[in-house]
Formats: structure tokens, sequence, C-alpha cells
């Protein structure tokens, strides 16, 4: 098994591939009473996904952020930033130096997550500061907004906000220079999430008020308003409309109508834009060999045996068709090698687009699996000849490890002509690697 280093090594090469992906956007928000991330639909909110994959319990997910080819979660009791693939596969964490973190954002190739605690060596009430490789950058405080909970690249520069008077929210520059008061009024209380309107006004989710803000982009001063009970993040949808989280789940408020309506059950937190990873579907050619209902995919670095991701176990149709995700936009190779088949690995270029025509032609006959195909299953062949499922030993193991079933081949319940066949058609072919 590859180590955590290892993995952040091959997800940092590939993450240059998301230049020019396609757009296959959807909202994603941690359930941080579940523990779960939950995707809904960029347009009208709709739940699509209720659970994409699950987090690690006990510790509060605050805000789901894609860095790259990746999905960081702040965990606000967890102390932490775990790093997710795109498909839910764990990538180890960012800990230490923090402690009691809420929202995070991204402004080129810097991370900043705020911080309120002062354990575990962090530094109290500030922002900290990483590379998209997880690497510390450092840190800055912020007197001006006292238990920092969400932070948004506004204009040039910062906005922080806080759960503490005063301010409401404050403006810093990137290197972390308090440039003045953004917003500071008994309007607003315990701001959380901000995020632009599709005007470019902010919208600011408040959690002791109750409700979601409309902000003037340059002077901070309140537009408009409407009640959420509990407001913890926001989002304008495509429609627009407004999405906003607190502790019963997601809503959507129809800015018509101005009523809200649940559209998920839960406890919501921070909302951010998630690009999917590319399907990658194809066809597999049994040849003879015992068609397969379920097949383990192995995604790798194209060219490499760097393997990215965890093993996939992929369900395959009666026609032999199976479809799967991607960890990401990159150029893979694409290995598998089902019991009584060798090896085969073919290239997926999941560069710009879904992948189609990820075909494989298996070889079946490897009765010992060891990847070749020659003497060795033929003695096997040989010794088994003839034995069928009606023999009290069928199943069971030699002291190879290999049982009478292993040599019926074409899976007809009997070791025969045809498993001869195949051998002697496939004999001396060798596996890739």
């Amino acid at each position: 098994m590859k180590n955590v280093s290892t993995i952040f090594f091959v997800m940092a090469l590939i993450a240059t591939a998301n230049a020019g992906a396609p757009t296959n956007t959807v909202i994603m928000m941690p359930d941080s009473t579940n523990s779960r991330l939950v995707l809904l639909d960029p347009t009208d909110g709709h739940q699509i996904n209720s659970s994409y994959f699950g987090l690690t319990a006990s510790t509060t997910p605050v805000h789901a952020m894609q860095v790259g080819n990746e999905i960081w979660i702040s965990e606000q009791i967890g102390d932490k930033v775990s790093r997710w693939s795109l498909t839910g596969f764990p990538l180890g964490a960012i800990s230490g130096g923090l402690d009691n973190i809420r929202g995070m954002g991204k402004v080129g190739s810097t991370v900043y997550v705020t911080n309120a605690g002062t354990s575990n060596g962090a530094p109290g009430n500030g922002v900290v500061t990483y590379s998209t490789s997880g690497t510390a950058l450092g840190f800055f405080a912020t007197p001006n907004a006292p238990s920092p909970f969400g932070i948004l690249d506004h204009q040039g520069g910062l906005l922080v906000s806080s759960s503490s008077a005063n301010d409401d929210i404050h403006k810093y520059t990137y290197a972390g220079v308090a440039s003045g008061t953004f917003h500071n009024s008994a309007s607003l209380a315990f701001v959380e999430q901000m995020v632009h309107a599709t005007n470019g006004d902010v919208l600011a989710a408040n959690f002791t008020t109750g409700g979601v803000a409309r902000l003037n982009p340059t002077t901070g001063a309140v537009i408009s308003s409407f009640t959420a009970g509990g407001a913890r993040g926001v989002w304008q949808l495509g429609n627009g409309n407004i999405l906003w989280s607190g502790g019963a789940g997601a809503s959507v408020y129809d800015v018509t109508t101005g009523v809200s309506t649940l559209v998920y059950n839960g406890a919501g937190r921070y909302f951010d834009l998630l690009t999917l990873p590319p399907t990658v579907s194809g066809h597999f050619n049994f040849n003879g060999g015992i068609a397969q209902t379920t097949v383990n995919l192995q995604f790798r670095l194209a060219g490499t045996q760097t393997n990215v991701g965890n093993v996939i176990s992929a369900p395959v149709d009666g026609g032999g068709n199976y479809s799967v995700s991607a960890p990401g936009y990159a150029n893979y190779d694409l290995t598998v090698e089902p019991k009584g088949y060798l090896r085969r690995t073919i290239n997926t270029n999941a560069t710009t687009t879904d992948v189609t025509n990820a075909n494989f032609n298996l070889v079946a006959g490897d009765i010992v699996d060891d990847n070749t195909i020659d003497l060795s299953d033929y003695i096997k062949l040989v010794v088994y000849f003839n034995a069928s499922s009606f023999d009290i030993n069928w199943n069971t193991p030699d002291v190879d490890g290999i049982a009478p079933s292993d040599a019926d081949i074409d899976g007809n319940s009997v070791v025969d002509l045809t498993d001869y066949t195949v051998i002697v058609t496939n004999f001396n072919i060798i596996g890739d690697n």
C-alpha cells in the first residue's frame, strides 16, 4: 500500500490536469450531525446525493472545499483539515497548529483556514495559511474579527467574518494586514459563511440574528435580508434563488414568493462547488472464460505502476459493460486482473473528458494466477481433467492453493476439452505489468 506522502505526491502530479476540464459541477455541503458529504444541484438546489461519502464522526465538519483533485474539509472539533480524493478516498489530514477551525478560502495557490483556539500549538483568533500541497505557510491574527468563522476573496483582499463583536465582517489584505471595517451593525450578529451573489453583492449568513443579508460589495451596507433561522451557509443558485443551511438542513429561499423550502434534512454547514471526476466506461470481453459480475479495477499514473486512489469494485452487467469514476481529470492507465485471467492494462486519458471506450480484451487460462499461461497451468488442467462440481473436493485447494474448480476455465462445472482448448490457444501468453 502506498504511504500518505506518496499519495499526496501522486495527487499533486495530476492536479495540473484540471485546466480545461469540462464543467460537471455540483454544490457540496457537510452534514455535521450525520457525518457525510451531501451533493445538491447548483441550478435549483434539489438533492442529488444525500451521502456522497461518509466523513469522520464526531469532528463537526464545517466547510468542504475543492483543492485541485482533492476535497479539503475543515473539522471544527477534529482540529484538522481532512483530505479526500474527489471520489471519497481518504488521503490523510493537515493537523497540528489548528484548534477550533471553521470556514476556509482559496486564493491562487494559498489556502486560508479560520482558527479560534490555542490548543495544539494553534495561534488563537486568526487565519492559518497553507499551500495547495498542504505545506504550512504561516498565520495572521484577526483582532478586528475575533472568533473568525468565514473567509471570502473580495476585491483584491479578504473579508473575514466573526461570531463576536467587533467587527461582523472585517477587511484584510492577502498578507493579513487589517484594512478596515466592511460591516458592523446590530443588523448582523455571528456571521458565518459569506459568498458572492451572481451580481457581485456579498451574501452573509447570520447565525444569531437568523437571516441572510445581501450587502453592498463596496460599502458593506445592508441592501436586503430575509429570515433564515440559525443560518450557517449560503449560496446563490443558478435560478436566482438562495440556498441556505442551518441546524435543520438545507433550504431554498424563493426570491419571488419569499418562502423557504427544506431540500435536505440534516445539520447543514457551508456550501462550495465540486467538479465531479470524469467517468470511465467500457466493455469486458471474457473470451471463453467465466463472465464476471464484479471486477476490481486500479487506476495508475499513465506509464507508471504508481497507483492512484483505492481499488474500485466495478459492477459488470450481463453484456460485459462497466462504468466507474476516475480519481480526477488526468491521464491514467487502468489495470484489471480477474481471477483466472491475465492482467490487462489500458490507457484511459481522462485529462479533459469522460472516457467511453475503455475496453478490455481479457485472456483466460491463468489457473495458477502467476500472470502467465504456461506449463504450470497445463499441469493443473491435466491433474484435474474430468473433475466436476459433483466431486466432494471441487472447491478444496491443493498444496499449491489450487482447487479443481479453478481449472474450470469456462465455468461449465466440469474440467473438460473446452478448458483444454482455451489453455492451448493462449499458451505462452504473458499478462501486462
